[in-house]
């Protein structure tokens, strides 16, 4: 589920609720895919790629 891993406070950042509508819109196009299974091999990617390099 989106969102579900932490939330952002886009007021902080300079977006608006219609510029927040806007992005939430956009991201619906792949948002289903995102949030296949096969995508959680993204969760933690930066400490895998790191571990990695390490080896």
């Amino acid at each position: 589920m989106l969102g579900t891993v932490g939330t952002i406070d886009l007021r902080e950042r300079g977006i608006d609720e219609a510029q927040a509508a806007e992005m939430r819109a956009r991201f619906t196009t792949f948002a289903e895919d995102w949030e296949s299974p096969e995508m959680s091999v993204y969760d933690n990617y930066d400490e895998e790629k790191d571990k990695l390099q390490t080896q």
